[in-house]
């Protein structure tokens, strides 16, 4: 399997993708490409190097909470890759679960990487999630993000 299998999983989950874009810091950007990826897609880090090589005029960079993030360069792009109704709220519920299981790996060692502090409940809401669903759904993880963002955690 070669990575340019797996530019496709990777420019959809900027697609999907909250805030500014995603970050490449902490495996954030290849989690949610391999989540949302067929089973048979492999998403491994030399992918994600090598799109940002080979595709640059299509992305953009940006900061974000001290960190560089990804994000697609026009909003054709994104529209082309993002999905709504019930296929949309399946892929942030797998990106939910795909969030808040790397991240409860990585506690309590690690420091949450701020766009899952960020927008791991953003993702939870698109993905209608139960609410009871949404305060548990990475345990240790969601946990973090409620001190993280100094407040309990409220989700649309």
């Amino acid at each position: 399997m070669t990575p340019h299998q797996a530019f496709r999983p990777l420019l959809h989950a900027l697609a999907l993708a909250q805030g500014r874009g995603l970050p490449v810091r902490d495996g954030i950007w290849s989690t949610i490409a391999a989540a949302i990826a067929p089973q048979e897609t492999a998403i491994v880090d030399r992918a994600v190097s090598d799109l940002t090589a080979e595709a640059t005029p299509y992305l953009m960079l940006d900061p974000e909470a001290e960190q560089t993030v990804y994000r697609l360069a026009h909003r054709t792009f994104t529209e082309h890759f993002a999905q709504f109704g019930q296929e949309h709220e399946r892929l942030h519920q797998v990106i939910t679960a795909a969030l808040t299981t790397d991240a409860d790996l990585r506690l309590p060692e690690a420091e949450l990487n701020p766009y899952v502090a960020q927008h791991l409940p953003v993702h939870a809401g698109h993905g209608r999630l139960p609410e009871c669903q949404r305060r548990s759904a990475g345990s240790a993880s969601m946990a973090r993000v409620g001190s993280a963002r100094g407040s309990r955690i409220s989700m649309p």
